[in-house]
């Protein structure tokens, strides 16, 4: 079975050969399995581990920014709009912070899509075609990355009051990424499979915001990108980690497809109870904590966490994989041991 049928098998729950498994890791450990496997690409460390998805985005043309980190896939546009607000702001780490109304923002400098080059993602789509393509990891999110350039605790204190100059901000990093979102799509010519977007609403102990501020700042911006993907034929991913169970029955009906990594440790997070919650309308995407279970177990019961899942989940609606990016303190005996389990490794 194709790694690309088997993911939409599972999310439609219909048979397949095994569960789909996306990884997911910080650069040290992928460069220690790199060393482990004797290969020289992301891609290739894929391979080995079994993961069914490639992510695929634009090249990026624009000006020298700074900071701008890629992986052999190109740039992202979320990097791009933080490090533009940082290079021609003030200076500052946070240039954003001391903004007190809209007037002052005509000074600030914001990222352009004249700055990325969409003709060749069909192709690059293409290439990927046996996997589950995902365009642009993490690309969409407000909470984190406004409070990158205006700081975390003006950005929750704006989230509870709706502070104008926060609602501008938002506004147009979501009509940025409507339009990056858009102009992707059409120049997949459905190549896509997933838009990837994110928000950090949760703790490990519950919600960062209330459910209410939430409705009320992000849901209608949320809604219209899933809208959007689900037009142009793709599914929606959303990186959201933490104890936001409260908050799944509101991103379900918002669109979401797929609740990507999946935090089981935080507060609430119980598999079992998440999977009754959903009633066969969600697909959990991780779930394998990097927290408790992948560095400080044993390769058995690595396994046995593994298969509990699997088991679990029989009918589909889990891809596997770990609850966020593994940490460097995490054995590679204990990452073979998982991907291993769930029948994607090949050594």
């Amino acid at each position: 079975m194709k790694p690309r049928d088997r993911v939409l098998a599972s999310i439609d729950r219909k048979p397949f050969d095994r569960h789909p498994i996306k990884h997911l890791a910080t650069t040290e450990v992928e460069d220690h399995l790199r060393k482990y496997f004797g290969v020289k690409t992301h891609n290739e460390v894929l391979d080995k581990l079994g993961d069914d998805f490639r992510e695929v985005t634009v090249e990026y043309k624009g000006p020298e920014v700074g900071n701008l980190t890629g992986d052999e896939h190109g740039i992202y546009a979320a990097n791009v709009f933080s490090q533009t607000l940082r290079h021609f702001g003030d200076g500052s780490k946070e240039p954003l912070s001391k903004i007190k109304s809209i007037s002052e923002l005509k000074n600030i400098t914001f990222p352009s899509l004249d700055w990325f080059d969409y003709s060749g993602l069909k192709k690059q789509c293409d290439e990927h075609s046996d996997y589950a393509r995902i365009f642009d990891y993490c690309g969409l999110d407000f909470i984190n990355s406004t409070s990158s350039v205006r700081g975390y605790e003006q950005t929750l204190m704006d989230i509870a009051t709706q502070e104008p100059v926060f609602m501008e901000l938002i506004e147009r990093r979501f009509e940025f990424f409507y339009q990056h979102y858009e102009k992707a799509l059409t120049a997949a010519e459905g190549g896509i499979d997933f838009i990837h977007v994110a928000d950090d609403i949760g703790s490990q102990q519950g919600l960062l915001i209330s459910l209410d501020c939430f409705e009320k700042v992000f849901a209608d911006k949320y809604r219209a990108i899933f809208d959007l993907a689900h037009k142009h034929g793709a599914k929606t991913m959303m990186h959201v980690c933490g104890s936001i169970r409260k908050a799944i029955p509101l991103l379900m009906d918002l669109g979401l497809d797929v609740l990507d990594v999946v935090q089981t440790n935080a507060v609430d997070m119980k598999l079992e109870d998440l999977k009754k919650d959903v009633q066969g309308k969600l697909t959990f995407a991780g779930t394998m904590c990097v927290q408790e279970i992948l560095p400080f177990k044993s390769p058995e019961k690595i396994r046995e966490e593994v298969r509990k899942r699997l088991d679990l989940f029989s009918d589909g609606g889990l891809i596997i994989g770990p609850s966020h990016q593994i940490q460097t303190d995490t054995p590679i005996e204990n990452i073979l041991a998982m991907y291993a389990e769930a029948g994607g490794l090949k050594e």
